[in-house]
């Protein structure tokens, strides 16, 4: 193989080996939230972090949109300052509108600490591809904070 072949075979490996971040938005629970929707076994599909203040869960709403029916909740408990401690819930979806995901990897969720800014969740997801027949494997990153309590996703 010439030079040329080798170094386009060498960028081709590391294109694939990438995987882009995708978009996502943070929304309160509404009725995606429900907890019908946690998918099982619960055991296998949630996690808690922080001394169990901040829950993870996959949700699925059955397959509504057929295409994109699986979301991120995240349960924590709110410290707003002011006024008294509540459990809040947050659901991180792929776009605005109801839809989700795909799909997500929940057993490959990474989870690393930084004291100043909290803990960042990366999240394997699959996304559905703008041309409405293909998927594609992306990832999420998901700031959870605990003081003050707040559910971000970076970019």
């Amino acid at each position: 193989m010439n030079k040329t072949v080798l170094a386009a075979l060498a960028a081709g490996a590391t294109l694939l080996g990438a995987v882009p971040a995708a978009a996502a938005v943070v929304n309160d629970c509404g009725e995606t939230g429900r907890a019908e929707f946690i998918a099982e076994p619960w055991a296998q599909n949630t996690r808690t972090f922080y001394a169990r203040d901040f829950r993870i869960a996959v949700v699925d709403t059955g397959g509504e949109p057929a295409c994109c029916s699986v979301h991120l909740m995240v349960l924590y408990t709110a410290r707003p300052g002011d006024e008294p401690e509540y459990r809040a819930c947050k659901i991180v979806s792929d776009r605005a509108g109801g839809f989700g995901f795909s799909g997500i990897d929940f057993r490959n969720i990474k989870a690393t600490y930084d004291a100043k800014r909290g803990l960042l969740l990366t999240v394997p997801v699959t996304t559905m591809a703008l041309d409405g027949a293909t998927s594609k494997p992306s990832v999420i990153k998901v700031r959870l904070r605990d003081k003050p309590s707040s559910v971000t996703v970076e970019r």
